[in-house]
């Protein structure tokens, strides 16, 4: 049933396969602000490392204080699908690198 697994590093591909099968992010790293909203997934962003930083809607800030984030953490698991927009999406971003770098060294 319920599970929590803590983990200190995946490596790439396994990292991305690890949030795309969780509920949700709970941790202090720009990873959870960049990377989840694509994913559907909310973040529990604890503490201030990340202050300042735009962020998607996604993204819920606790301070690093237990009941504020179990607060969160029940808040999260029972909300649906993050559906909101990506702040953080360009459209076709790979295609336009490739044409200014073309039209810079062609």
């Amino acid at each position: 049933p319920n599970k929590v697994f803590v983990v200190e590093n995946f490596g790439r591909e396994n990292y991305f396969s690890a949030i795309q099968n969780s509920k949700m992010m709970i941790g202090n790293t720009s990873s959870g602000i960049l990377e989840s909203a694509p994913f559907k997934k909310y973040v529990i962003n604890v503490g201030d490392r990340q202050k300042g930083r735009l962020k998607n809607k996604n993204v819920f800030d606790v301070p690093f204080s237990k009941d504020k984030i179990v607060k969160a953490f029940n808040t999260v698991r029972k909300l649906p699908e993050f559906s909101g927009e990506d702040i953080f999406f360009k459209k076709d971003t790979a295609s336009k690198i490739i044409k200014i770098i073309k039209n810079e060294y062609a």
